[in-house]
């Protein structure tokens, strides 16, 4: 991330895994006045959380240049978001999550306007609405937690109008999602959406937001709207199908099945898929791009419903066989068991996962050659 930026950015981030942490460390074996909260499933304390905050400011202020009052509150700044580094880490991931947290926080943020005060309200406010995500079994922690990353990337670094097509598909999903559950009579709790979910609806979408942040080329604009269009169109497909067609075509052996299969398509679910697709190239185009061309627009949601298709093809033909991987096997939740992924918080990486991420990383191909066309 840092080869080609100012020496002291990595400077920094070493310091604060090589001091900052040490000290958040060593904190948390003091045992009086000494307050423990409970995140990730790992104890920290208060003043091991106080000892990261003030050794992480005298390494700012001794290593960035600057002065002034913008310049303190971009200190306080990135106190606050090494902070997150660690608060967020589990079992040693700390040695990763603080180095490469704060040296992403300084990529991104490097020669870029700041709003440091919108930064550090978004931090806390995405902190509490990740909180109640979890609490109401939207999202496990792990998922939650993610999320709240994501949030305050998308709102602090890149602005409410990139945010505003990634809420629309994850509320509109949780809506049909428990629309479906609800009809079909699904058991509660089965919903739950974990990490690797996240990742794969967003991860790839969230790379191209930051090399339009960083390079400027607006390709990276329509890149993020078709891989979110796509991952809009097959969760409405797959939740609203089976809604209102109980049965559904496979494409993997051509007769007809209940709905809800891998690799099945029905026309209500490529209905949804279209108007999915559709409504999130709109949003994206108006917030994103400055106007409403049509044509663009077409192109975009074509893009979009396209690669939800090859979601199907390859859930047909590709996912039974990741199912049968060793890997896969070793981590499929055994029949009968006790341990509910939805209501424990357990997060496991699916085949599924990895047709959705797949399926959805065609979007920008396919948008590159209907514009070629």
């Amino acid at each position: 991330l840092l080869y080609d930026l100012p020496m002291h950015y990595f400077q920094v981030s070493v310091l604060l895994l090589a001091i900052s942490d040490t000290i958040a460390n060593t904190g948390g074996y003091l045992r009086r006045w000494n307050p423990r909260f409970n995140i990730l499933g790992e104890e920290k304390s208060i003043l091991g959380v106080l000892g990261f905050a003030i050794t992480a400011y005298i390494i700012f202020r001794q290593m960035l240049p600057g002065s002034g009052q913008a310049y303190l509150l971009y200190i306080l700044l990135a106190i606050f978001v090494s902070i997150n580094t660690e608060i967020i880490s589990f079992k040693g991931s700390d040695n990763l999550s603080v180095p490469f947290g704060i040296a992403l926080f300084l990529f991104l943020t490097h020669e870029q306007a700041v709003n440091s005060m919108l930064f550090i309200a978004v931090i806390p406010l995405m902190g509490l609405i990740a909180w109640i995500l979890s609490w109401r079994g939207i999202l496990t922690r792990y998922g939650s937690v993610l999320a709240y990353i994501l949030g305050v990337y998308f709102i602090a670094v890149m602005g409410f109008s990139w945010i505003i097509p990634v809420a629309f598909f994850f509320l509109s999903s949780v809506l049909f999602t428990r629309l479906n559950g609800i009809v079909n009579k699904k058991p509660s709790g089965t919903n739950r959406r974990n990490i690797w979910q996240v990742l794969a609806n967003i991860s790839v979408a969230t790379v191209c937001s930051a090399l339009y942040l960083n390079k400027g080329n607006e390709i990276w604009i329509y890149s993020y709207i078709t891989l979110v269009g796509a991952v809009t169109a097959d969760t409405w497909a797959s939740e609203l199908g089976p809604i209102f067609n109980r049965k559904c075509l496979s494409l993997s052996d051509g007769k007809i099945h209940n709905a809800g299969i891998s690799g099945g398509i029905s026309f209500a679910g490529t209905l949804a898929a279209l108007a999915g697709a559709f409504i999130v190239s709109l949003i994206g185009g108006v917030l994103l791009l400055g106007g409403m061309d049509w044509k663009l627009v077409f192109i975009l949601s074509l893009s979009g419903f396209l690669a939800s298709f090859i979601d199907s093809l390859l859930g047909a033909f590709v996912e039974p066989h990741l199912d049968e991987m060793k890997y896969f096997q070793k981590r499929r939740i055994p029949a009968g068991s006790k341990v509910n992924p939805g209501i424990h918080g357990v997060d496991r990486l699916t085949p599924n996962d990895l047709v959705n991420l797949l399926a959805s990383m065609t979007a920008p191909v396919f948008f590159l050659v209907i514009s070629k066309l």
